[in-house]
C-alpha cells in the first residue's frame, strides 16, 4: 500500500484510516468524516477520539487504508 497526499485527494468513505499527522507526531490511525458540517464535525476531516470522548480534528498530510490483518 502506498501514502497519500492530502493534495491528491481525500477518501470518499467515513471509515478508519492510517494517517501521517502534521507536525509532531508519527503515523497513528483516524477516522474520516466526508459528511457536511454537523454536530462539531467539519466536512472532509480525519478525526480522532480521546480516552475520554474528546473529539479532535487532526491535520493530516498523508493517509491510506488500514491494511487487511495477518491471516491465520
Amino acid at each position: 500500500m502506498k501514502w497519500i497526499s492530502v493534495k491528491d485527494g481525500l477518501p470518499k468513505d467515513d471509515d478508519y484510516y492510517l494517517i501521517w499527522p502534521h507536525g509532531k507526531y508519527a503515523g497513528i490511525g483516524a477516522a474520516f468524516w466526508p459528511y457536511g458540517n454537523e454536530n462539531g464535525h467539519e466536512n472532509n476531516t480525519f478525526e480522532m477520539e480521546s480516552e475520554y470522548g474528546e473529539v479532535t480534528q487532526v491535520d493530516v498530510t498523508h493517509w491510506m487504508k488500514v491494511p487487511d490483518g495477518p491471516s491465520f
